[in-house]
């Protein structure tokens, strides 16, 4: 046997002979008792992560379609707007014919005082036939840019009447699916920055694009390179609407709109961030820029609306129409992430339709899991 010449050794050999016998029990015993009970011990640590881990995931699918419901509600709360407007010009117009009704003045006077859903519109529009417009009502978030961008919770937000007037928007998809299919239709449509200001909404619509960290980072946690998505600089927005057509017997006379624009939205994230038993942040995407979150920034004191997501998550949802589930790297920290698609609605109505529009996000707060 190879025999150990280090004086360290040497001196544990004498040591170990002048041991009595009950001691030399002893000391073996305890050293049997140690090895197992480091092997039991990590194996508990193993399995209380992947215990954690599997709920972690759990809840943030369960945040996620909290998250889901509160979009699809604003189309449906643009389904109510118009409604009580359809309603409002019967009332207001007693047994005027359709035809009769559609005269601006009159419509203008409608939706001044017609009732108003819970959730504030941004567009409350009544056109023609040709898609002109007669009346509209423009209403955008109240809040200045830097409250808008403050981290600090919102639950709600206060909307104020804004100056515009759309010429038409027979252009618009949700115009043309709405005439032709000759019924009510709602859903997500994503606007571009010239349909952003037909409507008058590019003020709330433009969103900033602000730098984030990328030195270091694999490629495939970077965001794609510039014009890979078309978020237009910024200028692009996910609008939830409701488009009602207005027959006459079986004349197309006109047509009503009502809409919500998700851009820069701080109650949509921060309302289902409280639903959540774990600490959580969520975002709203159009492609593959923020636009509505409670991500902090760098700073820790705004959000991260205008940062994008990286390459790997969006090529996952918006090219491969997948759900992306796993650790990714958002402004420079890991997270537990779930992202999924947000779909047109020509999609729901099974008509021609565009790729996935963006997605909703839940993560969770806790930072550095193992790889």
């Amino acid at each position: 046997m190879k025999q150990f010449s280090s004086p360290f050794f040497s001196q544990l050999s004498v040591s170990w002979q002048r041991l009595g016998l009950r001691w030399k029990l002893t000391v073996a015993l305890a050293a049997a008792a140690i090895f197992p009970a480091a092997i039991v011990t990590e194996s508990l640590i193993q399995l209380s992560t992947l215990n954690f881990e599997r709920q972690l995931q759990e809840q943030l699918r369960s945040s996620l379609d909290d998250l889901d419901w509160e979009i699809n509600n604003l189309s449906y709360e643009a389904r109510i707007q118009a409604l009580l407007i359809a309603n409002a010009l019967r009332a207001e117009n007693g047994n005027l014919r359709v035809r009769e009704m559609m005269q601006p003045e009159r419509l203008a006077l409608v939706l001044e005082r017609v009732d108003v859903s819970e959730q504030p519109m941004n567009i409350m529009m009544i056109v023609d036939a040709t898609g002109t417009v007669l009346a509209q009502r423009t209403m955008l978030l109240a809040a200045s840019k830097a409250q808008l961008l403050n981290l600090q919770e919102q639950i709600t937000s206060p909307y104020r009447l804004a100056p515009s007037q759309t010429t038409s928007i027979a252009a618009l998809a949700p115009f043309r699916v709405g005439r032709d299919r000759q019924e009510m239709i709602s859903g997500l449509v994503l606007l571009n920055g010239a349909e952003l200001k037909l409507l008058g909404l590019e003020r709330q619509g433009k969103i900033t694009l602000r730098p984030q960290p990328i030195t270091n980072l694999p490629v495939q946690e970077q965001p794609a390179p510039a014009g890979t998505y078309p978020i237009e600089d910024g200028n692009i927005g996910l609008f939830a609407f409701a488009a009602k057509p207005l027959y006459e017997g079986n004349q197309f006379q006109g047509m009503i709109l009502t809409g919500v624009l998700l851009n820069k939205m701080p109650d949509l994230v921060d309302r289902t961030q409280q639903w959540s038993t774990v600490e959580t942040v969520a975002t709203i995407f159009a492609q593959d820029l923020r636009i509505a979150t409670n991500v902090p920034y760098l700073d820790g004191q705004t959000r991260a609306i205008g940062t994008r997501v990286s390459r790997q998550v969006a090529s996952t949802v918006l090219d491969q129409d997948r759900i992306f589930q796993g650790k990714t790297n958002i402004i420079g920290s890991p997270y537990a992430t779930l992202y999924q698609p947000l779909y047109d609605f020509r999609k729901t109505l099974g008509l021609p339709h565009p790729p996935p529009l963006g997605w909703p996000l839940w993560v969770s707060r806790r930072r550095g899991f193992p790889p």
